[in-house]
């Protein structure tokens, strides 16, 4: 398999790029490293990049995120032919692939990968297309409900001020029959809160069948002496879907799970578990 590791956000520091490389040629050794790794390029640039990395690679996955994802809207006219891996300020390129009927992941980046245990055992089997239906991700033990039951849909996973960034330019159509799976880093429980009701009041939230909130890590103080917690539970007071907060998939240094976007998967909100129940044109019937 051959991976293309790109930064179409922002450009990694060496020492955290280099770590990461050499970790992941353990165990894959086809590796092309794009340019925007190691120098500044503006944003046509990191398109274009990205449209010559499609024609040399199986994946593209993105050495960090940052800020700058979005500038290549402009520039770029179609999805992606092969899946694009990352999160964060990658949160565009994901959403960008799942609007245009292409594939992408939620999940680890370049210099996310501390240890060889970050890379396996979900990372590389996902790209290699080996994971085996049904599929339950690793959890969280001190996970907590927030509304009880089961919900099944199609896996939105992203980054919360991203993904209201990105809905007046997509369209809340990606809302409809969907999963979502939302973290941020660096927010303030008053603006998770704002994020919250203005996402609220998009007509498709209507169709959302289940939300997880997978941590909102670095949370400074709001203005008002209420907890997040408490935020995130009274802004799904109604409608009661099904919900819970605590999954890995966040930022931080730890195992990350790889989540394919658009793809079939169930929650057990009381549980705290995500199960894959779809994965690269395949469905898992019990």
């Amino acid at each position: 398999m051959r991976i293309g590791v790109v930064s179409p956000s922002s450009k990694p520091k060496s020492e955290r790029l280099l770590k990461g490389l050499s970790l992941l040629r353990e165990h894959e050794s086809q590796l092309i490293v794009g340019r925007s790794c190691f120098h500044y390029l503006s944003p046509r640039e990191r398109a274009d990049e990205l449209t010559m990395m499609e024609e040399i690679c199986d994946v593209l996955l993105c050495s960090r995120g940052g800020c700058g994802c979005f500038q290549l809207a402009r520039y770029l006219d179609r999805g992606f032919r092969v899946p694009i891996c990352g999160y964060s300020d990658i949160t565009f390129l994901l959403l960008w692939q799942y609007a245009h009927g292409e594939k992408a992941f939620h999940g680890p980046m370049l210099c996310d990968f501390h240890r060889p245990s970050d890379i396996e055992p979900s990372f590389i089997s996902f790209l290699q297309k080996e994971a085996k239906l049904p599929f339950r991700y690793l959890g969280m033990k001190n996970a907590l409900p927030i509304h009880p039951g089961k919900a099944s849909g199609r896996l939105v996973a992203a980054n919360l001020s991203l993904l209201m960034m990105c809905l007046p330019f997509f369209g809340d159509k990606i809302l409809e029959d969907s999963v979502l799976l939302l973290e941020d880093v660096s927010e303030s429980v008053d603006s998770i809160e704002r994020y919250l009701w203005a996402m609220m009041r998009y007509p498709a939230f209507s169709k959302v069948k289940g939300i997880v909130f997978s941590a909102f890590t670095e949370t400074r103080g709001g203005s008002n002496d209420y907890s997040l917690r408490k935020v995130l539970k009274d802004a799904l007071s109604k409608p009661e879907i099904p919900c819970f907060i605590g999954f890995p998939a966040y930022h931080g240094k730890y195992r990350k799970n790889c989540l394919p976007i658009g793809e079939t998967v169930e929650i057990d909100s009381e549980a705290g578990t995500v199960t894959l129940l779809s994965y690269g044109g395949i469905q898992w019937n019990s």
